[in-house]
């Protein structure tokens, strides 16, 4: 069994369910790794990410979805999540995507293109 998909590997691409949760949480320190916000410290930071996720998952718009890539093993890969919001311009409701994630060990795979065209494919 392996955790690293490869190109060519099978992914699935399927919604997150409360199964998915730890999977989703542990993701959070990797999406506030780069992050640097003037007054802001890194427990800050890990304190709105983990909030952000919890309010993604539990208290989004109608419409919203969060997505999960795994191997064909099962083992989650990575994430997105999506919500739709008005077009600032037009007013038009688009897709956006609020959180996408993907395991350090899974990089350069293809995990993150194949939630990103599943995203192009709802929106």
């Amino acid at each position: 069994m392996t955790t690293n998909a490869k190109p060519g590997d099978h992914l699935v691409i399927r919604p997150a369910s409360a199964a998915d949760r730890a999977f989703l949480d542990s993701l959070n320190e990797r999406l506030i790794q780069e992050a640097a916000v003037p007054g802001l410290t890194r427990e800050n930071l890990a304190t709105f990410q983990a909030r952000y996720t919890r309010s993604a998952l539990d208290e989004s718009p109608m419409g919203s979805k969060t997505l999960v890539a795994t191997d064909g093993a099962g083992t989650p890969l990575g994430c997105i999540h999506l919500e739709p919001a008005p077009d600032s311009l037009t007013g038009k409701t688009e897709g956006y995507v609020s959180i996408l994630a993907v395991r350090a060990e899974s990089e350069g795979r293809g995990v993150a293109k194949r939630l990103m065209s599943e995203a192009e494919s709802w929106a």
